[in-house]
């Protein structure tokens, strides 16, 4: 009986991959923008599904690049691209920007499915960040200001100086270079953490995992408090607040 339903099973697969009805075609459109950033000092970013990718622009300019994906029907692909609309919101001092999904995800007979956005974006150095990301992964490179990343699923990358710097993310590892800071902030659910500073970081750690090793590598941390998933202590004169959470998984720090 079960060789049966087995047969059956293959029989419907190889059916419907044989039926171009049920074919979908990769879909893409790809849009530019270039603003003055003027008065605008923050740049905030919601994304659905999509990497999120933000640098310095060594100037005063901002540069959006949005590639827009999704899979149709054969008989869609021609079709002006009404499936997503992206907006961007240039009023008041916030750069705002998010998108419309008209067609969602959905079942065999669906006629669109997996949408997403990437966006590669480059700001003056001085714009705080606000980026929200449900799934995909956030790079931010040389953006010293305040920078604010959520991710649901997917993984976080920074590198640079920041101001004060905030992530948190639910499913997917997270990666900080950090030259300079005022201070950190990571809370993390299922998350390894890979945290690199300087040698001489002047440090105040208060990191935790509760399922999880903690290692670091090229610190002198004097520790006020150490057990088998937490420490407290400084390294250097530790004036700059670093607070490192995950609830499974490992977290490194080292020295460079």
């Amino acid at each position: 009986m079960l060789a049966k339903y087995l047969l059956i099973i293959l029989g419907l697969a190889l059916f419907l991959n044989g039926c171009s009805g049920f074919k979908r075609y990769d879909k893409i459109a790809t849009e530019e923008y270039i603003y003055k950033a003027g008065d605008k000092n923050a740049l905030k970013i919601d994304n659905i599904s999509g990497s999120v990718r933000v640098v310095n622009s060594l100037d005063s300019t901002i540069r959006i690049k949005i590639t827009k994906q999704i899979s149709v029907k054969k008989k869609d692909l021609e079709k002006p691209f009404s499936e997503i609309k992206v907006n961007i919101d240039t009023n008041g001092n916030t750069l705002k920007i998010d998108a419309d999904i008209f067609a969602k995800s959905g079942g065999l007979f669906s006629q669109v499915r997996n949408p997403f956005i990437d966006y590669e974006v480059s700001v003056p150095s001085y714009m705080d960040l606000t980026i929200e990301n449900t799934n995909g992964y956030v790079v931010v490179k040389n953006v010293n200001s305040n920078i604010n990343i959520d991710v649901i699923n997917g993984s976080i990358d920074f590198t640079g100086s920041a101001k004060n710097l905030n992530l948190g993310i639910t499913n997917g590892d997270v990666t900080g270079k950090i030259d300079s800071v005022n201070s950190v902030n990571i809370d993390c659910i299922n998350s390894e953490i890979m945290l690199t500073v300087p040698e001489d970081f002047p440090g105040l750690f208060d990191v935790e995992s509760m399922n999880g090793k903690i290692e670091t590598d090229n610190l002198e941390i004097m520790m006020s408090e150490k057990e088998k998933n937490l420490f407290r202590g400084k390294n250097g004169t530790g004036e700059i607040p670093v607070k490192v959470r995950t609830v499974n998984g490992k977290i490194f720090l080292i020295g460079k």
